[in-house]
Protein backbone atom coordinates (compact mmCIF):
# COMPACT_ATOMS: atom_id res chain seq x y z
CA UNK A 1 0.00 0.00 0.00
CA UNK A 2 0.98 3.64 -0.21
CA UNK A 3 0.10 6.77 1.73
CA UNK A 4 -2.74 8.67 0.21
CA UNK A 5 -1.32 11.95 1.48
CA UNK A 6 2.37 11.89 0.62
CA UNK A 7 2.67 8.76 -1.55
CA UNK A 8 5.14 6.86 0.71
CA UNK A 9 5.10 3.09 0.06
CA UNK A 10 4.03 1.26 3.24
CA UNK A 11 3.48 -2.35 4.21
CA UNK A 12 -0.09 -3.55 4.00
CA UNK A 13 -2.06 -2.94 7.22
CA UNK A 14 0.13 -0.04 8.46
CA UNK A 15 -2.11 2.08 10.75
CA UNK A 16 -0.42 5.42 10.02
CA UNK A 17 2.21 6.95 7.75
CA UNK A 18 5.57 7.47 9.50
CA UNK A 19 6.47 10.22 7.02
CA UNK A 20 3.48 12.59 7.20
CA UNK A 21 1.52 11.13 10.12
CA UNK A 22 -1.54 10.25 8.09
CA UNK A 23 -3.70 7.71 9.99
CA UNK A 24 -5.50 4.96 8.14
CA UNK A 25 -8.83 3.37 9.02
CA UNK A 26 -8.96 -0.30 9.81
CA UNK A 27 -9.69 -2.34 6.68
CA UNK A 28 -13.27 -3.54 6.27
CA UNK A 29 -14.43 -6.36 4.06
CA UNK A 30 -16.39 -5.25 0.95
CA UNK A 31 -20.17 -5.37 1.08
CA UNK A 32 -20.38 -6.79 -2.39
CA UNK A 33 -18.15 -9.29 -4.12
CA UNK A 34 -17.81 -7.05 -7.17
CA UNK A 35 -16.45 -3.53 -7.09
CA UNK A 36 -18.93 -1.02 -8.68
CA UNK A 37 -17.77 1.36 -11.43
CA UNK A 38 -18.43 4.42 -9.28
CA UNK A 39 -19.05 3.55 -5.59
CA UNK A 40 -20.98 6.04 -3.48
CA UNK A 41 -19.04 8.55 -1.45
CA UNK A 42 -19.01 8.07 2.38
CA UNK A 43 -21.15 10.45 4.33
CA UNK A 44 -18.31 11.29 6.81
CA UNK A 45 -14.84 10.63 5.38
CA UNK A 46 -12.30 9.79 8.02
CA UNK A 47 -9.72 12.19 6.68
CA UNK A 48 -10.07 15.01 4.13
CA UNK A 49 -8.29 14.15 0.89
CA UNK A 50 -6.25 17.34 0.98
CA UNK A 51 -4.88 18.50 4.37
CA UNK A 52 -4.70 22.20 4.82
CA UNK A 53 -0.98 22.26 5.77
CA UNK A 54 0.99 19.21 4.67
CA UNK A 55 3.90 18.61 7.03
CA UNK A 56 6.70 17.57 4.69
CA UNK A 57 5.57 17.07 1.09
CA UNK A 58 7.70 14.39 -0.48
CA UNK A 59 7.83 13.68 -4.21
CA UNK A 60 6.06 10.36 -4.77
CA UNK A 61 7.94 7.67 -6.68
CA UNK A 62 5.05 7.44 -9.15
CA UNK A 63 4.13 10.02 -11.77
CA UNK A 64 2.48 13.14 -10.37
CA UNK A 65 -0.56 12.73 -12.61
CA UNK A 66 -1.44 9.35 -11.02
CA UNK A 67 -4.84 9.75 -9.34
CA UNK A 68 -5.83 8.55 -5.97
CA UNK A 69 -9.17 7.25 -4.75
CA UNK A 70 -11.12 8.34 -1.71
CA UNK A 71 -12.88 5.02 -1.71
CA UNK A 72 -12.23 3.34 1.66
CA UNK A 73 -12.22 -0.02 -0.11
CA UNK A 74 -9.56 0.98 -2.57
CA UNK A 75 -6.81 0.02 -0.05
CA UNK A 76 -7.81 -3.64 -0.06
CA UNK A 77 -5.19 -5.71 -1.90
CA UNK A 78 -7.86 -7.68 -3.71
CA UNK A 79 -9.61 -4.53 -4.92
CA UNK A 80 -6.75 -2.05 -5.29
CA UNK A 81 -6.74 -0.31 -8.66
CA UNK A 82 -3.42 -0.71 -10.50
CA UNK A 83 -1.61 2.56 -11.01
CA UNK A 84 -1.11 1.97 -14.74
CA UNK A 85 -4.86 1.47 -15.29
CA UNK A 86 -5.94 4.62 -13.41
CA UNK A 87 -7.81 7.25 -15.53
CA UNK A 88 -5.97 10.44 -16.55
CA UNK A 89 -8.46 12.75 -14.84
CA UNK A 90 -11.41 12.46 -12.45
CA UNK A 91 -14.82 11.77 -14.07
CA UNK A 92 -16.41 15.09 -13.01
CA UNK A 93 -13.75 17.04 -14.93
CA UNK A 94 -14.47 15.00 -18.08
CA UNK A 95 -18.14 15.89 -17.85
CA UNK A 96 -17.34 19.56 -17.42
CA UNK A 97 -14.96 19.57 -20.37
CA UNK A 98 -17.55 17.80 -22.55
CA UNK A 99 -20.21 20.32 -21.56
CA UNK A 100 -17.91 23.24 -22.40
CA UNK A 101 -16.99 21.70 -25.74
CA UNK A 102 -20.69 21.19 -26.56
CA UNK A 103 -21.48 24.82 -25.69
CA UNK A 104 -18.59 26.05 -27.85
CA UNK A 105 -19.76 23.91 -30.79
CA UNK A 106 -23.35 25.23 -30.51
CA UNK A 107 -22.10 28.83 -30.38
CA UNK A 108 -19.90 28.28 -33.44
CA UNK A 109 -22.83 26.77 -35.38
CA UNK A 110 -25.16 29.63 -34.41
CA UNK A 111 -22.58 32.27 -35.30
CA UNK A 112 -21.93 30.60 -38.66
CA UNK A 113 -25.63 30.41 -39.47
CA UNK A 114 -26.09 34.08 -38.54
CA UNK A 115 -23.17 35.13 -40.73
CA UNK A 116 -24.53 33.14 -43.68
CA UNK A 117 -27.97 34.71 -43.25
CA UNK A 118 -26.44 38.20 -43.14
CA UNK A 119 -24.53 37.52 -46.36
CA UNK A 120 -27.74 36.38 -48.07
CA UNK A 121 -29.49 39.58 -47.00
CA UNK A 122 -26.69 41.71 -48.43
CA UNK A 123 -26.68 39.94 -51.78
CA UNK A 124 -28.65 41.73 -54.58
CA UNK A 125 -32.08 40.24 -55.19
CA UNK A 126 -32.30 38.05 -58.28
CA UNK A 127 -35.21 39.03 -60.48
CA UNK A 128 -36.72 36.10 -62.29
CA UNK A 129 -39.58 36.47 -64.72
CA UNK A 130 -41.39 33.29 -65.58
CA UNK A 131 -44.03 32.98 -68.22
CA UNK A 132 -43.82 36.65 -69.18
CA UNK A 133 -45.70 37.49 -72.38
CA UNK A 134 -44.04 39.71 -75.00
CA UNK A 135 -45.29 43.25 -75.39
CA UNK A 136 -47.26 42.31 -78.50
CA UNK A 137 -49.14 39.42 -76.86
CA UNK A 138 -52.95 39.74 -76.80
CA UNK A 139 -54.30 41.29 -73.62
CA UNK A 140 -57.86 40.65 -72.52
CA UNK A 141 -59.43 43.48 -70.52
CA UNK A 142 -62.00 42.64 -67.89
CA UNK A 143 -64.13 45.74 -68.53
CA UNK A 144 -65.68 44.77 -71.85
CA UNK A 145 -64.56 41.19 -72.37
CA UNK A 146 -61.71 39.68 -74.34
CA UNK A 147 -60.04 41.76 -77.03
CA UNK A 148 -59.69 39.89 -80.31
CA UNK A 149 -56.95 41.98 -81.93
CA UNK A 150 -53.26 41.46 -81.26
CA UNK A 151 -52.40 44.62 -79.37
CA UNK A 152 -49.05 46.30 -78.91
CA UNK A 153 -49.40 49.25 -76.59
CA UNK A 154 -45.85 50.40 -77.30
CA UNK A 155 -46.71 52.19 -80.58
CA UNK A 156 -49.57 53.47 -82.71
CA UNK A 157 -49.96 50.18 -84.54
CA UNK A 158 -51.77 48.70 -81.54
CA UNK A 159 -54.52 51.33 -81.65
CA UNK A 160 -54.79 51.00 -85.44
CA UNK A 161 -55.15 47.22 -85.13
CA UNK A 162 -57.98 47.71 -82.65
CA UNK A 163 -59.90 49.86 -85.16
CA UNK A 164 -59.30 47.34 -87.95
CA UNK A 165 -60.62 44.56 -85.70
CA UNK A 166 -63.66 46.75 -85.01
CA UNK A 167 -64.52 46.90 -88.73
CA UNK A 168 -63.75 43.22 -89.33
CA UNK A 169 -66.13 42.26 -86.55
CA UNK A 170 -68.90 44.48 -87.92
CA UNK A 171 -68.52 42.97 -91.39
CA UNK A 172 -68.68 39.48 -89.88
CA UNK A 173 -71.90 40.37 -88.05
CA UNK A 174 -70.49 39.12 -84.74
CA UNK A 175 -72.02 41.71 -82.45
CA UNK A 176 -71.42 39.70 -79.30
CA UNK A 177 -67.68 39.94 -80.01
CA UNK A 178 -68.02 43.59 -80.98
CA UNK A 179 -68.96 44.57 -77.44
CA UNK A 180 -65.57 43.26 -76.27
CA UNK A 181 -63.81 45.83 -78.48
CA UNK A 182 -65.50 48.94 -77.03
CA UNK A 183 -65.57 50.64 -73.65
CA UNK A 184 -68.43 49.97 -71.26
CA UNK A 185 -70.03 53.36 -72.05
CA UNK A 186 -70.11 52.58 -75.79
CA UNK A 187 -71.76 49.14 -75.67
CA UNK A 188 -75.25 50.57 -76.12
CA UNK A 189 -74.23 52.09 -79.48
CA UNK A 190 -73.14 48.82 -81.09
CA UNK A 191 -76.45 47.05 -81.52
CA UNK A 192 -77.28 45.10 -84.69
CA UNK A 193 -79.46 47.84 -86.15
CA UNK A 194 -76.69 50.43 -86.02
CA UNK A 195 -74.45 48.44 -88.40
CA UNK A 196 -76.96 46.65 -90.62
CA UNK A 197 -75.69 46.34 -94.21
CA UNK A 198 -72.03 46.93 -93.42
CA UNK A 199 -70.85 43.59 -94.80
CA UNK A 200 -68.98 45.24 -97.71
CA UNK A 201 -67.49 48.15 -95.79
CA UNK A 202 -63.73 48.54 -96.06
CA UNK A 203 -61.39 50.85 -94.21
CA UNK A 204 -57.97 52.38 -94.80
CA UNK A 205 -55.90 53.79 -91.94
CA UNK A 206 -54.89 57.40 -92.66
CA UNK A 207 -53.00 58.30 -89.48
CA UNK A 208 -53.06 57.91 -85.71
CA UNK A 209 -51.98 59.82 -82.60
CA UNK A 210 -51.27 58.27 -79.18
CA UNK A 211 -51.09 60.35 -76.00
CA UNK A 212 -50.57 58.19 -72.89
CA UNK A 213 -53.79 56.20 -72.45
CA UNK A 214 -55.80 57.98 -75.17
CA UNK A 215 -55.43 57.40 -78.91
CA UNK A 216 -56.97 58.94 -82.02
CA UNK A 217 -57.14 56.91 -85.24
CA UNK A 218 -58.23 58.52 -88.51
CA UNK A 219 -59.51 56.21 -91.26
CA UNK A 220 -60.95 56.53 -94.76
CA UNK A 221 -64.15 54.51 -94.75
CA UNK A 222 -65.72 53.07 -97.92
CA UNK A 223 -69.42 52.38 -97.36
CA UNK A 224 -70.19 50.72 -100.69
CA UNK A 225 -73.24 48.96 -99.28
CA UNK A 226 -75.01 52.33 -99.06
CA UNK A 227 -73.75 53.76 -102.32
CA UNK A 228 -72.35 56.82 -100.55
CA UNK A 229 -69.00 58.41 -101.15
CA UNK A 230 -65.94 57.58 -99.09
CA UNK A 231 -65.64 59.60 -95.93
CA UNK A 232 -63.19 60.18 -93.12
CA UNK A 233 -63.87 58.86 -89.64
CA UNK A 234 -62.10 59.75 -86.42
CA UNK A 235 -61.94 57.09 -83.68
CA UNK A 236 -61.00 57.83 -80.10
CA UNK A 237 -59.73 54.90 -78.02
CA UNK A 238 -58.87 54.35 -74.37
CA UNK A 239 -56.26 52.03 -72.91
CA UNK A 240 -58.13 49.73 -70.53
CA UNK A 241 -56.41 46.78 -68.87
CA UNK A 242 -53.58 46.87 -71.41
CA UNK A 243 -55.88 46.86 -74.48
CA UNK A 244 -57.07 49.67 -76.74
CA UNK A 245 -60.89 49.89 -76.71
CA UNK A 246 -62.99 52.07 -79.01
CA UNK A 247 -64.74 54.86 -77.14
CA UNK A 248 -66.21 57.21 -79.79
CA UNK A 249 -66.21 57.71 -83.57
CA UNK A 250 -67.31 60.61 -85.76
CA UNK A 251 -67.03 61.75 -89.36
CA UNK A 252 -64.32 64.25 -90.35
CA UNK A 253 -63.44 66.12 -93.51
CA UNK A 254 -60.51 65.42 -95.78
CA UNK A 255 -58.33 68.10 -94.21
CA UNK A 256 -58.77 66.61 -90.75
CA UNK A 257 -58.25 63.12 -92.12
CA UNK A 258 -54.90 64.13 -93.61
CA UNK A 259 -53.79 65.93 -90.47
CA UNK A 260 -53.87 69.50 -91.79
CA UNK A 261 -53.42 72.00 -89.00
CA UNK A 262 -56.44 74.14 -88.17
CA UNK A 263 -55.88 77.70 -89.42
CA UNK A 264 -57.91 80.88 -89.48
CA UNK A 265 -59.99 81.22 -92.64
CA UNK A 266 -60.14 84.07 -95.10
CA UNK A 267 -63.39 85.24 -93.57
CA UNK A 268 -66.30 86.89 -95.30
CA UNK A 269 -66.13 89.54 -97.98
CA UNK A 270 -67.21 92.22 -95.47
CA UNK A 271 -64.64 94.87 -94.61
CA UNK A 272 -66.00 95.81 -91.18
CA UNK A 273 -67.80 94.00 -88.39
CA UNK A 274 -71.39 95.11 -87.85
CA UNK A 275 -74.95 93.83 -87.60
CA UNK A 276 -75.20 92.97 -91.30
CA UNK A 277 -71.75 91.36 -91.67
CA UNK A 278 -72.35 89.28 -88.53
CA UNK A 279 -75.68 87.98 -89.83
CA UNK A 280 -74.26 87.25 -93.28
CA UNK A 281 -71.29 85.24 -92.13
CA UNK A 282 -73.40 83.12 -89.75
CA UNK A 283 -75.93 82.46 -92.53
CA UNK A 284 -73.14 81.35 -94.89
CA UNK A 285 -71.68 79.13 -92.21
CA UNK A 286 -74.99 77.34 -91.57
CA UNK A 287 -75.58 76.75 -95.30
CA UNK A 288 -72.14 75.12 -95.50
CA UNK A 289 -72.98 72.92 -92.53
CA UNK A 290 -76.22 71.75 -94.12
CA UNK A 291 -74.37 70.55 -97.21
CA UNK A 292 -71.36 69.17 -95.35
CA UNK A 293 -69.02 71.67 -97.00
CA UNK A 294 -66.06 71.44 -94.63
CA UNK A 295 -63.83 73.60 -96.83
CA UNK A 296 -66.21 76.59 -96.62
CA UNK A 297 -66.60 76.06 -92.88
CA UNK A 298 -62.82 76.36 -92.51
CA UNK A 299 -62.80 79.59 -94.53
CA UNK A 300 -65.43 81.23 -92.31
CA UNK A 301 -64.14 80.22 -88.87
CA UNK A 302 -61.11 80.80 -86.64
CA UNK A 303 -58.57 78.13 -85.76
CA UNK A 304 -60.05 78.00 -82.26
CA UNK A 305 -63.51 77.23 -83.67
CA UNK A 306 -62.10 74.45 -85.88
CA UNK A 307 -60.16 72.83 -83.02
CA UNK A 308 -63.09 73.00 -80.61
CA UNK A 309 -65.88 71.87 -82.95
CA UNK A 310 -64.13 69.64 -85.50
CA UNK A 311 -66.13 66.51 -84.64
CA UNK A 312 -69.50 68.21 -85.19
CA UNK A 313 -68.68 70.63 -88.02
CA UNK A 314 -65.84 69.17 -90.09
CA UNK A 315 -67.25 65.74 -90.84
CA UNK A 316 -67.83 66.38 -94.54
CA UNK A 317 -71.25 64.72 -94.31
CA UNK A 318 -74.32 66.08 -96.08
CA UNK A 319 -76.67 67.12 -93.27
CA UNK A 320 -79.57 68.25 -95.50
CA UNK A 321 -81.82 65.33 -94.42
CA UNK A 322 -81.22 66.20 -90.79
CA UNK A 323 -80.66 69.97 -90.66
CA UNK A 324 -83.74 71.19 -92.51
CA UNK A 325 -84.03 74.93 -91.77
CA UNK A 326 -82.73 77.89 -89.74
CA UNK A 327 -83.61 81.55 -89.08
CA UNK A 328 -81.54 84.32 -87.50
CA UNK A 329 -83.36 85.82 -84.53
CA UNK A 330 -80.96 88.58 -83.47
CA UNK A 331 -77.46 90.04 -83.77
CA UNK A 332 -76.24 92.15 -80.86
CA UNK A 333 -72.95 93.94 -80.28
CA UNK A 334 -71.02 92.86 -77.19
CA UNK A 335 -67.90 94.94 -76.83
CA UNK A 336 -65.84 94.43 -79.96
CA UNK A 337 -67.79 91.28 -80.92
CA UNK A 338 -71.27 90.41 -82.15
CA UNK A 339 -73.47 87.67 -80.72
CA UNK A 340 -75.86 86.10 -83.27
CA UNK A 341 -78.78 83.98 -82.06
CA UNK A 342 -80.26 81.41 -84.49
CA UNK A 343 -83.32 79.14 -84.39
CA UNK A 344 -82.37 75.82 -86.05
CA UNK A 345 -84.67 73.02 -87.10
CA UNK A 346 -83.22 69.49 -86.92
CA UNK A 347 -85.06 66.24 -87.45
CA UNK A 348 -84.49 65.59 -83.75
CA UNK A 349 -86.23 68.86 -82.84
CA UNK A 350 -85.77 72.62 -82.63
CA UNK A 351 -82.53 74.05 -81.25
CA UNK A 352 -81.37 77.53 -80.33
CA UNK A 353 -77.75 78.24 -81.21
CA UNK A 354 -75.52 81.22 -80.39
CA UNK A 355 -72.55 82.31 -82.54
CA UNK A 356 -69.85 84.81 -81.66
CA UNK A 357 -68.41 86.83 -84.59
CA UNK A 358 -65.11 88.73 -84.28
CA UNK A 359 -62.76 90.87 -86.33
CA UNK A 360 -59.40 89.07 -86.37
CA UNK A 361 -56.65 91.03 -88.09
CA UNK A 362 -59.14 92.61 -90.52
CA UNK A 363 -60.96 89.30 -91.20
CA UNK A 364 -64.59 88.77 -90.13
CA UNK A 365 -64.74 85.23 -88.65
CA UNK A 366 -67.00 83.07 -86.47
CA UNK A 367 -65.07 82.32 -83.29
CA UNK A 368 -67.43 80.21 -81.11
CA UNK A 369 -70.70 78.28 -81.11
CA UNK A 370 -73.06 76.94 -78.43
CA UNK A 371 -76.33 75.11 -78.80
CA UNK A 372 -79.21 74.13 -76.56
Amino acid sequence: MYCQNCGTVLPDGTPSCPTCGMKFAAPQPPAYPTQPAYPPQPAQPVQPPYPTQPAQPVQPPYPAQQPYSTDPYAQQPAYAVPVAAAPAAPAPKKKRRGLLIGIVIVLVVLLGAGAAFAVLLLLPAKRTVTGASPAYAPVYPSVSGAATATLDVSDNTAAENAVTAFYDTINAGDFSKLTSLVTADTKSAVDKGAFKGWSTTTVQIARSVVDNDVAEVFVLESRRAFGSKDRGVKFTLQLVGGAWLVNTWSAVDTATLNGDEATSGAGSDAETLGDTSARDIVSSLLQARQGGDASTIRVLTTAKFQQTNADAWLDGVDNTPYFTAFSIKSAKAKGETYVVTVAEQWNSGAETATYTVIDQDGKILVDSWTSK
